[in-house]
This record gives C-alpha cells, structure tokens and sequence, in this order.
C-alpha cells in the first residue's frame, strides 16, 4: 500500500492511491498490474511521497504529518477497534467532507485492519473535516423516492451558477438556494432505512451517472463498513440521505437508464480487470460490497454498466 503518499494534490484534491489500490486488491487484480496502475497514477497526478528528503511539504501535509504519528499513539494507546470507536464517535456532521472522502478512506482502512492505514486515514480525515448542518422536513419512507424525485425534477427548473470549482463551494450555492432547500427531507427512522437509501442513490447514479452521485454511492458504502463502530448509526443514515440529497443537486441532467444485458457477480469479476479510472474502480468495489449486505438489483447494474462504459468504442 502506498500510504506514505501526501492525502492531495494539485492543492487540494484527495489521493486516491491508497483507496485504490486496496480496491484493487479486493477485487483479485495481479500484484504486478496494480503496481503498474499505481505508477501511471503517480506519474498522472504527481502526488509527491511525504517520506521522501526532497519533498517539503506543505501546511496541510506539515499537519497530516503530525496528526499521523499522533494517531499511531493513539491507536496503540486505545486499541484498533476503539481507536475507531473514538474517532468517529462526534463527526456525525463531518461525514461528507471532502466528497465522503474522508469517511471513505477511513472505511477502507479498518478494512485493511492496517495501525499504519488507519493513523493515516485519520489524519486525513481530520485534515480535510468540514461540519455541514442542514434543516429538512420529515419524510415517511414510503415517500421517500417520490419525494427525492420531485426535488430532483426541481433543480432541472432552478438556474445556479457555481462560480467556483470546488465541492464544497458548489454545495454553499445549493445551501443558500431556498427555493430548493425548502423540499430537502428528512427521513423517519425506519428498520428498512438503509435498504431505500441505497435503492433511491444507485438508481439515481443509473440516470445520471453523475460524478457527485457517484462519490454518494462509495460515501454509502463507506458508512455502511464503519456501521459496527458508530452508536447511533440511525441518525448518521438520517443524516447522510439529507446530504446525499444536497450533493445530488449540484448535477442538473438525467437520462433513461440504458438496457443493459443481465449478468452474475462471477462473470463481472472476471472482467474487472479491464477497468482502470480511479472512481470507476472504487465504484465497482463499493457495488460487489454492497451486494453482501442488500439484495438491490441496482448494484448489479451499475457494475455492469461500468464494464459495458469501458468498452465502448471512442467516438
């Protein structure tokens, strides 16, 4: 794993090598093409090694740093899983920061069950942590779909102009667009909860195949992995279909889901080779994991319409 790499780039943009190679690994890719992999995303993003005498780092690298050799401490002071426990115990309204890529790299760490992976992904977390706090209006769950597609078919109508690139500066125009943010909603509390969460986000991915519904997708994945760890896990899937909501509306086109030809697990797996981008990687991961836990037929499709993407020809 190539932990020692700085968590940006190009000033602030994540890291995806260690996500993506443990993503890699799981999905049974030959040690010696995930090395090739991880050298063309070194040399096309050019993320410097903290480890290296040539690299100064920067003011966010500087204080990952040091986070990461608190959070080792930390880690053997308290133990793996209550490390975990504690960390993520108040950052309910931290859990979409930088793209869910903060809950996501530190999802993929306690799986990897690596002190040295999880100090990182810590520090990361915390380097990157933004508090969102969003007022919605309550939903039962049998609306919940219908209610997300009236907001969705909604912001096709709403003219925004996003005159920064950043995430999270495109999520403050959202935020401050009362005309949509009055139909944001709330999940009640339900046991079938995360089963309509994860139906309502994979089909609204096959419609748009939008780059921020995607990191939805994984960012669902992430919470569902780190479920075990957060005492009140029920709010936290409250909270997250508020903010999926949030960074759904910041893409505005949607089409027909495509046909796309039935298939089984066993069949894709030995095609995943194929795919190399980054998010379509992790994407694929965060569907076949998924798949232990729901039985939505959604996360098949998805799969398959990232393999069927990857070989169509260029136009």
């Amino acid at each position: 794993m190539s932990a020692h790499y700085s968590p940006i780039y190009g000033g602030s943009l994540t890291n995806h090598l260690p996500m993506y190679e443990w993503a890699l690994k799981q999905l049974n890719t030959p040690v010696d093409l995930i090395a090739k992999r991880s050298e063309a995303y070194l040399k096309a993003t050019g993320v410097v090694d903290l480890d290296s005498v040539y690299t100064k780092p920067n003011d966010l690298e500087q204080h990952y740093l040091n986070r990461v050799n608190h959070y080792r401490m930390t880690i053997a002071e308290k133990g793996f899983e209550h490390a975990v426990r504690w960390f993520i115990k108040d950052r309910r309204h931290e859990m979409a920061s930088a793209l869910f890529h903060g809950l996501i790299r530190l999802a993929y760490a306690v799986e990897s069950g690596s002190v040295e992976n999880l100090a990182r992904a810590m520090a990361y977390f915390e380097a990157v942590s933004t508090e969102i706090h969003l007022l919605a209006k309550p939903v039962a769950l049998s609306s919940a779909k219908e209610a997300w597609i009236r907001l969705m078919q909604k912001r096709l109508l709403t003219k925004l102009t996003f005159e920064d690139g950043a995430t999270m500066s495109k999520v403050k125009v959202i935020m401050h667009n009362a005309h949509l943010m009055s139909d944001l909603t709330k999940l009640e509390r339900d046991q079938n909860m995360e089963a309509v969460i994860l139906s309502i986000i994979t089909e609204w991915y096959l419609m748009t195949e939008d780059f921020y519904v995607l990191h939805v997708n994984t960012g669902f994945q992430a919470l569902v992995t780190l479920r075990a760890y957060i005492e009140d896990i029920e709010e936290w899937f409250i909270e997250f279909h508020v903010l999926a909501q949030v960074f759904s509306l910041i893409g505005h086109r949607h089409h027909q889901v495509k046909e796309l030809e039935e298939t089984t697990w066993k069949v894709m797996l030995e095609e995943v080779s194929e795919l190399e981008e980054v998010h379509d990687v992790k994407l694929f991961y965060s569907m076949y994991t998924l798949a232990r836990h729901f039985n939505e037929p959604n996360l098949k499709k998805i799969a398959r319409l990232l393999l069927d993407r990857k070989k169509k020809p260029s136009e």
